[in-house]
């Protein structure tokens, strides 16, 4: 009966390790998932990173943003990652502002999003601010086997310092790029989403074996979307009214008035995802001693009603 007790309780504590994991983030009903957007809120869907070491969301440097506050990358080997079925979509589209720092001193290959599958042929899609591995300046490269498609403007250009919007669309076998809610090239995509199974994706860092591509800036209000955007949509996001003129990438736009200051979580800062954690695992051994103590009793019982029945013999 102990032995049986033990694995009860053991089946137990394994369970609500299980259950213990951070909640996996769920689209909502217009299809968006909020990766990053204001410290209060965490970063749900994505890893903190640091090299090959995770970190918290309490570590995050956070910076005045486009609209309240943006997430610090320091080109020195900050990223997030995200892994899971959150990306496995029919169809597919990434929103997010940048403001890219020392931009005019900045080596090439720099990676600010990265796709990659988990299968053999390992498709892998990047989004570089200024210059990919078969074109210059600010483009979006997928890679399928052989083939190799490159998203850019009519005129090689890198995209400077300063707030921009930047969209990717992944419609079936057609890829668009957005720049300020301008459609900046369109191509046909050598695979679609389904068939290139993406099972990791990267902010501020390149995935490929020996690639490193750390971006230097501040990312804010990186969207996912489990569809693809309309273009109105698109404009909608980057802020875009009317008739409005494609913005001039040579121009940095000039900062929001109501940004805000610098700021640093305080050293105690609260960590969502690891708060949850944490109240699990304190109930992994509180749950685990009801289970014993309600089991124990009863068994108890029996064992001393059998002892005396062997007395009356």
């Amino acid at each position: 009966m102990k032995r049986l007790l033990c694995v009860l309780a053991l089946l137990l504590a394994f369970t609500a390790i299980a259950v213990s994991a951070a909640p996996a983030a769920q689209y909502d009903a217009d299809g968006r998932v909020a990766a990053i957007t204001e410290p209060a809120e965490g970063i749900l869907p994505l890893i903190y990173c640091r090299g090959d070491q995770d970190l918290t969301a309490a570590e995050v440097t956070w910076e005045a943003g486009h609209a309240g506050q943006g997430a610090l990358l320091d080109g020195m080997g900050a990223y997030f990652r995200s892994d899971g079925t959150l990306l496995q979509q029919e169809s597919l589209s990434f929103s997010l502002w940048v403001n890219w720092l020392d931009a005019a001193a900045a080596p090439t290959g720099q990676r600010l999003l990265t796709l990659r599958s988990g299968n053999r042929i390992s498709p892998y899609m990047a989004l570089s601010p200024n210059g990919g591995e078969h074109t210059e300046g600010l483009c979006l490269e997928m890679q399928a086997g052989a083939e190799t498609v490159a998203l850019t403007a009519d005129v090689p250009m890198a995209l400077t310092a300063g707030w921009h919007h930047l969209a990717v669309v992944w419609e079936g076998t057609a890829l668009r790029l957005y720049l300020d809610g301008n459609l900046l090239d369109e191509k046909t995509a050598p695979i679609n989403p389904t068939v290139f199974n993406p099972q990791q994706l990267c902010v501020g860092k390149g995935m490929r074996q020996g690639e490193t591509g750390y971006f230097h800036g501040t990312v804010d209000e990186v969207l996912l979307y489990s569809r693809a955007l309309t273009e109105q949509e698109v404009r909608d996001l980057a802020g875009v009214t009317g008739d409005a003129t494609p913005m001039d990438p040579a121009t940095p736009p000039a900062d929001s008035p109501d940004q805000m200051a610098p700021t640093q979580p305080a050293a105690d800062s609260p960590d969502p995802l690891q708060a949850v954690s944490r109240l699990w695992w304190l109930l992994i051994p509180v749950v685990a001693v009801a289970v014993l103590l309600a089991c124990w009793r009863p068994w108890k019982r029996r064992r001393h009603r059998r002892g005396s029945r062997y007395k009356l013999h």
